[in-house]
């Protein structure tokens, strides 16, 4: 079992899973300072057919395995905007002593030259923010569970609406959908993907399906209050 764990966690690093737990973007928001369990900026680079280390081509570029997309980003929501307003890369240094340490560093100038802050137009989707204490750590993606979120609908930069949701509500609604996702030709064309990466005689079907729960989101619509919980109470 340790070693169908350990291919199948090699299988979702080689697709751009988050097999450790990620270290957040932030969101700066009403005053406060707050994690982001989103990553948009990623919008961007998608939108104009681009990589993060694109940029860095001159650069021998190391990734984190808790920082598999190679930044940290922060965000500004202002007068209904989504900006971004800066981008940290980790770097490695040698001190006088001989020591290496890491450091991160602005590379806000690199990806948007000469701009403070860059609207991030090509983002439409649905930002979730972690409210409250942690409940539960996982160390896996943004799989920790916390008190409760709020939802910030955006669409191409724009704020449309918000919502919070108790953990308990968010639980029961991605298991409602999750359910009719494993129905989909999607989720079995991902399966079959990761069963032939896995390499494994008799793959263990239930450990796939639990482990790609992880990282599903739910789809929230915010504006209309939808909240789909697939005919499961609270």
């Amino acid at each position: 079992m340790k070693r169908l764990i350990l291919i199948i966690a090699i299988s979702f690093i080689s697709i751009n899973l988050f097999a450790t737990a990620q270290e957040s973007d932030f969101l700066i928001y009403k005053g406060d300072t707050l994690k982001l369990l989103t990553n948009p900026l990623d919008s961007y680079f998608q939108a104009n057919n681009l990589k993060f280390d694109d940029f860095f081509l001159s650069e021998e570029f190391s990734i984190s395995s808790s920082r598999w997309r190679g930044y940290i980003a922060y965000f500004e929501i202002k007068n209904n905007k989504l900006y971004v307003v800066d981008i940290l890369k980790d770097y490695s240094f040698i001190d006088y002593k001989g020591n290496d340490y890491s450091e991160d560093i602005s590379v806000m100038d690199s990806v948007f030259p000469k701009q403070d802050k860059y609207l991030l137009k090509e983002y439409t989707g649905v930002l979730r923010i972690p409210i409250g204490k942690m409940k539960n750590y996982v160390h896996m993606g943004y799989s920790s569970g916390y008190e409760g979120y709020n939802f910030i609908e955006i669409e191409k930069g724009e704020v449309l609406a918000e919502k919070f949701l108790t953990d308990e509500e968010y639980k029961l609604m991605k298991e409602a959908q999750y359910r009719e996702y494993i129905k989909t030709d999607e989720f079995k064309n991902e399966v079959t993907k990761l069963m032939k990466e896995s390499k494994e005689e008799k793959p263990n079907i239930d450990f796939y399906i639990e482990f790609l729960y992880m990282f599903f989101e739910p789809k929230i619509n915010v504006r209309e209050a939808q909240l789909d919980f697939g005919g499961l109470s609270e």
